[in-house]
This record gives structure tokens, C-alpha cells and sequence, in this order.
């Protein structure tokens, strides 16, 4: 849409403002599976009636307060909980890995040569799961423990409840909701600021079509919902470089000169 204010002005002195807002919603089905197909798929389950998203895994029950032990309910019904991985049963969750909504919105806003161009995406109603977590979260990887909420929330003495087991150098892989995130994000992704010369007398002297200086910044902010979360949302499962652990910020300043 088009925005402006009527009045006895050149176009070039009108504000205009442009936005546009998508959405795409997202849902599977499993209708038919081969014979004897296993129901376990990695980290998904395999069934018909079920998204091919569904993760399946065990349930974290949250840390003993005697002793900081992981603990994780023996299934279902959370009737009983164990701190032995093993004794806990792989259940279906009621948690995708693909988000449910994706979009993305954006304005542009010009006046008089200046442009102001705003663009957010965003990614709803799913889960994440990285291969990234260990080094945040286990004491085998103690020099990369720098996420600020497993220092501050780390069991460390009897009769403490909070949901960060104690710090060992026992090696626990063990996936669980423990290692599943909340991947819902809104995301600044693109933020450039322009001025077109064009309608100044002296560009039309220098004989050039077109003239205009802009500057951009990519990944500026990003609202998370998981006070959890200690990499960024949209990484890939298996990246263990620090550098896929979060989207880096750019900053490019440009000219556009057309002969």
C-alpha cells in the first residue's frame, strides 16, 4: 500500500510507506509405511497418522535436589522418574521440528530521496534440537561452558531445585527434552537506510542516470522465546563450529551509479 498526504507538493516530497506481510502454514502426515518399518528414526518416530516431525525421545523429569543427577520419567504417564537414561522409555512428543507458521514482514518508507527499508522473518511453533548443545551444557566441554544460564542456574549444593544438572566430567549424550529447545523467533533480518541524488540539479549535470549512496545491517536483533536457548534457532543440527553456532551481523556501506 501507499501512503501519503495530498497537497500542492512536488511527488518527490511525499511520504510514502509500503508493507507487505506473508505467512505459510506447515503440516504433514505419515498415511502409508512399508511393513515392519522401525518406529524410531534417529530422533523421529515413524508411524502412520503422525508428522514425519515428530520428535521421539526421552523425557527429561528435571534434577535430583539431593544430589544433582539428571533425572527423566521411566514413561508416559510420569508416574516415576530415573537417573538411569536407560530405564526411561523413547516417547512421541507432541513437538515438530518444522515450524508450524514461517513469514516474514517488511515497510518501506521514502521521502524526499530518503528511504528507509525494514525487514523481519520469523519462524513459529516448532522445536530444535543441535548437536551444539553438548558444549554448552557438559563438563567434558567445560572451556566452552560460556552460556550464562547454566552458570547461573547449575545444581551445586543439597536441596537445590533447578533444571541444570550438576557439572561432571562424565561423558552424557543422552538425548532427552533436556536437549530440545523452543526454536520460535522473530528476527530483524535486514535494515538499510538510502538517499537518492537524483532529483539534485547537480547529478543531471554530471551526466549519470542515477545516483545514490545506502547503508545496511543483516541480523540485528532476534527474539527468542526459550530463555534456554544458547545458540541461535536457525542452526543446523549437526554443525559443531563455533562460527554455525549463531548468525553473524553485517554492516555494508554502498553507491549505486548508473551510466
Amino acid at each position: 500500500m501507499g501512503v501519503y498526504a495530498e497537497g500542492r507538493y512536488h511527488p518527490y516530497e511525499r511520504l510514502y510507506l509500503n508493507s507487505n506481510f506473508n505467512a505459510a502454514f506447515n503440516k504433514n502426515e505419515m498415511t502409508k509405511l512399508p511393513a515392519g518399518i522401525a518406529e524410531q528414526n534417529g530422533n523421529f518416530y515413524l508411524k502412520e497418522g503422525y508428522s514425519y516431525n515428530t520428535f521421539y525421545m526421552r523425557e527429561f523429569a528435571g534434577v535430583d535436589p539431593q544430589n544433582g543427577d539428571p533425572l527423566y520419567y521411566t514413561d508416559e504417564t510420569h508416574s516415576a522418574t530415573t537417573n538411569k537414561p536407560g530405564d526411561a522409555k523413547l516417547i512421541p512428543l507432541n513437538r515438530l521440528s518444522i515450524p508450524k507458521v514461517t513469514g516474514g514482514f517488511n515497510n518501506m518508507f521514502t521521502y524526499k530521496g530518503i528511504s528507509l527499508g525494514v525487514d523481519f522473518n520469523y519462524n513459529l511453533g516448532y522445536s530444535i534440537l543441535s548437536a551444539q548443545d553438548v558444549y554448552f551444557t557438559l563438563g567434558t566441554y567445560y572451556t566452552y561452558n560460556k552460556y550464562q544460564y547454566i552458570y547461573d542456574n547449575r545444581w551445586t549444593t543439597p536441596n537445590q531445585v533447578t533444571d541444570v544438572p550438576k557439572l561432571t566430567t562424565k561423558s552424557d549424550l543422552t538425548v532427552s527434552t533436556y536437549r530440545l529447545y523452543k526454536g520460535d523467533h522473530i528476527r530483524l533480518k535486514n535494515l538499510q537506510l538510502g538517499y537518492d541524488f537524483n532529483n539534485l540539479a547537480f547529478v543531471k549535470r554530471m551526466g549519470v542516470s542515477k545516483l545514490a549512496v545506502y547503508g545496511r545491517a543483516t541480523n540485528l536483533f532476534t527474539k527468542t522465546f526459550d530463555k534456554r536457548l544458547p545458540f541461535d534457532p536457525e542452526v543446523s543440527y549437526s554443525g559443531l563450529d563455533s562460527q554455525d553456532m549463531f548468525q553473524y551481523k553485517t554492516f555494508t556501506v554502498g553507491i549505486n551509479v548508473g551510466l
